[in-house]
């Protein structure tokens, strides 16, 4: 039911998982090399290269060259791109309740917080 209800979102908004991921890896604002990128979003680095390039053609992402190598490509959001990641927040507040609705605001934030860190060490590694 989640998964149906996600993937109808996501194509009512015209993106893919796989480009979701990426806006949403990019959401803090920071700029990220392509490569870190795709470790972060757990894709090979070869296959990261035509999604990006489909954001980028859409306006949601930003790729320049890094300073210290012009060969190395960075990739930031896009104000267009914050702002769909936005609408895409606005639409998932329904389902999002819907599905957690059995967990206070605090429960709620807690979760966030551990999937957070579970997260993060797990790329890490």
């Amino acid at each position: 039911m989640v998964e149906k209800e996600w993937g109808s979102l996501l194509r009512d908004v015209g993106l893919t998982q796989a480009e979701f991921a990426i806006l949403a890896t990019l959401a803090d604002g920071a700029t990220v090399r392509q490569r870190d990128l795709a470790i972060h979003v757990g894709s090979d680095p070869r296959n990261i290269v035509p999604v990006v390039a489909s954001l980028t053609d859409r306006g949601l992402v930003e790729v320049a060259p890094a300073l210290e190598d012009r060969r190395v490509k960075q990739i930031r959001l896009s104000v267009e791109g914050a702002d769909l990641l936005d609408t895409v927040q606005i639409m998932l507040a329904p389902s999002r309740a819907k599905f957690f609705r059995g967990l206070s605001d605090a429960e709620y934030d807690q979760l966030c917080h551990l999937l957070r860190v579970v997260y993060s060490s797990a790329v890490s590694v």
